[in-house]
């Protein structure tokens, strides 16, 4: 099981008596913000199921291949800033997007207590469309995606929103951008209004986090999207590749395969130039 399987089963459980979930709640929130875990030299105030390891090793060692010729990194659905005290943390220009005040507040704590001052925080989802819209659960696993991982559907509030090419416009023409999207289910829609920075150039390098076989309020369904996601990058030029204990290349002939033999709930993939395969394969 991964991460959202556990977190979502472990919450799932608690939900059964209101009382019990909302003390756990508040206790691990209060407990939390006040003990921090140590990784990669830095201190990270948060989920301890996210923490207890190296997040996201395999996907870390990848990316830093990128990371010498990377002019800015944004990282949409931030979450607690894992990835954003790390690249900041390297000197790196760095861009947070993340809509969820509970993990603001953690987001907030890490970078003022490893001292990073010069990272941009937008506290907004990003999606297709501008204006509000509500958005399922308060943590780690809430979702613009109504039953995402179990999420109540009567525990909602609304956040603002607005889209990728809107937001950012035009102001890292030339620049070398590694892009880091982990929202839940929501990509596909974020991806549809993103056409300026999917045709970027020179193109960003994309870690995605996609949806295959999600857990929707209590059935686990194939994404209906899944294919017109990595079209989107297919068509311009982009390779695609699975990180899954190794790298394996993703084509429009495969992917059903990908699919159908393996099931997984997410998986997450690298979008890249074919120039960039020297870089990671080098």
């Amino acid at each position: 099981m991964n991460f959202q399987d556990n977190l979502a089963s472990f919450k799932n459980k608690l939900r059964k008596n209101k009382i019990i979930y909302y003390l756990y709640q508040v206790f691990f929130d209060f407990y939390y913000y006040h003990k921090p875990s140590r990784q990669l030299g830095l201190k990270y105030y948060g989920d301890p199921l996210n923490l207890k390891n190296i997040w996201e090793a395999e996907e870390l060692e990848i990316i830093q291949k990128f990371l010498p010729t990377a002019d800015a990194v944004i990282n949409i659905g931030a979450n607690i800033g894992y990835y954003v005290c790390f690249f900041a943390s390297k000197g790196i220009k760095t861009i947070a997007v993340e809509p969820i005040q509970r993990n603001l507040k953690f987001l907030y704590k890490n970078l003022v207590a490893n001292k990073l001052s010069e990272v941009e925080v937008f506290p907004i989802a990003l999606s297709n469309r501008i204006g509000l819209q509500k958005m399922y659960g308060k943590a780690g696993l809430a979702s613009l995606v109504k039953g995402w991982y179990g999420q109540p559907e009567n525990q909602f509030h609304y956040v603002p929103v607005n889209t990728m090419d809107n937001l950012l416009h035009n102001r890292f023409e030339g620049k070398k951008l590694l892009i880091i999207i982990d929202i839940e289910g929501n990509e596909y829609q974020l991806l549809q209004k993103a056409e300026h920075y999917i045709n970027l150039n020179p193109k960003p390098v994309w870690l995605i986090e996609v949806a295959m076989f999600p857990q929707i309020g209590e059935q686990v369904k194939e994404n209906k999207d899944i294919f017109a996601t990595f079209t989107l990058f297919f068509q311009s030029g982009y390779s695609a590749w699975w990180i899954f204990k190794g790298l394996k290349e993703v084509t429009n002939e495969n992917l059903p395969n990908i699919l159908r033999n393996n099931r997984l709930k997410t998986g997450n993939f690298l979008f890249l130039n074919k120039t960039e395969e020297k870089i990671l394969f080098s």
